[in-house]
């Protein structure tokens, strides 16, 4: 496995694009400019695809804390739980810390004194998803 597994395998999709392109358009008899529609369709679609694939492997890959959150709210029943059990939960869990600790290692946040921040990689993965979402038309928070 790679160190980084989602850049690993942004750069092999991306690459197969690329490559599909270029094949795409050095095999095809039709002049470039009436293939243009044709590969930004190709290329939208291939890049939604692409995500949606990095997404729900990143969700297999480790669980997720959003799926942490909810299911340890769920085990406490219509009543809920407070704030410093779920605080005392997710620093408790490994998943979350090992989740973490990925995505520190991939350099996309990093821990100061007043808390989590994202690093310059981590906006730019950031505004990829958020560019991504506008085409798409779906709201902020999945």
């Amino acid at each position: 496995m790679p160190p980084n597994t989602t850049s690993a395998l942004l750069f092999i999709f991306f690459g197969i694009l690329i490559f599909s392109i270029i094949g795409y358009i050095w095999l095809s008899e039709t002049p470039i400019i009436l293939q243009l529609g044709e590969m930004i369709r190709f290329i939208l679609l291939y890049t939604s695809c692409t995500l949606v694939y990095i997404i729900l492997y990143s969700a297999i890959e480790q669980q997720s804390p959003t799926l942490a959150i909810i299911n340890y709210i769920n085990q406490h029943g219509k009543s809920g739980c407070d704030d410093q059990s779920l605080n005392k939960y997710l620093n408790a869990s490994e998943g979350i810390e090992q989740r973490l600790s990925v995505i520190v290692q991939s350099g996309w946040i990093q821990s100061t004194e007043s808390g989590w921040r994202l690093t310059k990689k981590g906006f730019r993965i950031a505004y990829i998803f958020e560019y991504a979402a506008t085409i798409f038309g779906l709201n902020k928070g999945g």
